[in-house]
């Protein structure tokens, strides 16, 4: 029952707008649930609905009301967080790791330990959505290479290019 890619873009709308107007930080976390296909294979279908209901019902305890949260895959999911900066939603997508890692799915009396990767970045001002989300696919995927149940960020900074003083 979470938000698609298009319901994202409609319910930030004018989230987006006040950001850009104000020059306000936004912050996206990429969520990836660790090895889904594992628990499909060794405990059935059923199981692997039961983590991705439990990590959807994680996230959402987790977010605040100005947050928006959207499913973006069969094991992905997209928080957008207005007015938070990269270290504050590192700080979030570490209690979100935390968090998920200390309850296991319980199954016929069976521990399954879940385990996410979470990918983070942030801009400031005007947003591109598209490219936002890429940047915390891109530490995402970082996180997952690094050994997965860790949390990875890219910093977006503009470069500032400087020509050397004019020898006369």
């Amino acid at each position: 029952q979470l938000l698609n890619h298009r319901g994202l873009e409609s319910a930030l709308h004018i989230t987006l707008a006040q950001a850009a107007r104000q020059q306000l930080p936004t912050a996206a976390i990429m969520v990836d649930i660790d090895n889904l296909r594992d628990v499909n294979s060794n405990f059935g279908n059923a199981a692997g609905d039961q983590v991705i209901r439990k990590i959807a019902h994680h996230l959402q305890r987790a977010s605040r009301d100005s947050d928006v949260l959207a499913r973006t895959g069969g094991d992905e999911y997209l928080l957008f967080l207005p007015n938070t900066d990269l270290d504050g939603a590192r700080l979030l997508a570490e209690r979100i790791r935390v968090g998920i890692a200390e309850h296991p799915l319980v199954v016929n009396q069976q521990r399954i330990p879940i385990t996410v990767s979470l990918g983070v970045a942030s801009t400031v001002g005007e947003i591109d959505l598209d490219k936002l989300s890429l940047e915390a696919d891109r530490a995402m995927y970082l996180a997952k290479h690094a050994g997965r149940n860790r949390v990875a960020s890219v910093e977006n900074k503009p470069v500032h290019l400087r020509t050397p003083a004019r020898q006369a």
